[in-house]
This record gives C-alpha cells, sequence and structure tokens, in this order.
C-alpha cells in the first residue's frame, strides 16, 4: 500500500473513532441519569411501599416472606428497597398465576 494510501486510511480511521466515541459519550450520557433518576425516584422502603400499595407492614412482610427470594428487592448497602413497579407487577403476576392454576 502506498504512502498517499495509509494517509487516508488513518485519517479516516481517526475520525471514524472520534465520531463513534462522541456518540457513545452521548448515549451514556442519556442513559446516566435516567438510570440514577430511576433509583433515587422510585425506590421506596418498606413503608413508602406499604403506603403506596394501601397494605399494613405486618401484612407486607407476610407476603415477601412468603415469596422468599422470588420478591423483587434492591440491596443498597445492607438497606432494602422496592420499586413500585416490579412490586405491581410481581403482584400481577402472582394473581393471573393464582387464578389461572
Amino acid at each position: 500500500m502506498d504512502a498517499k494510501s495509509l494517509h487516508f486510511l488513518a485519517k479516516f480511521f481517526e475520525s471514524f473513532g472520534a465520531e463513534v466515541a462522541q456518540l457513545t459519550a452521548e448515549k451514556v450520557g442519556e442513559l446516566i441519569p435516567q438510570a440514577q433518576g430511576e433509583r433515587s425516584q422510585n425506590l421506596m422502603d418498606a413503608t413508602e411501599i406499604c403506603q403506596y400499595l394501601g397494605i399494613s407492614v405486618s401484612h407486607f412482610y407476610k407476603v415477601k416472606k412468603k415469596h422468599g427470594k422470588k420478591f423483587p428487592t434492591v440491596n443498597i448497602d445492607g438497606a432494602i428497597r422496592f420499586n413500585p413497579l416490579h412490586v405491581e407487577e410481581y403482584f400481577s403476576n402472582h394473581n393471573n398465576k393464582d387464578t389461572n392454576g
């Protein structure tokens, strides 16, 4: 390959790499705030999730204990939190299985 072709390829890959890096940075920049917002806004402790669901804390813990590790939880440095959308979906799927079975 001659020097002119090598120079062309080097410039092409240099600009291509810069474009890929920029697109990647933009996409990561979009995703990080979404993930941080989801974690900080949607996660609830046991009292909050019970208020949200309109059930007592004791009933909630009975259900959680019955379902064990299948129950959707998030462990943040030992603090158990719950995503209300995941808990609602879990209850919905569990109720559907009970009525269909």
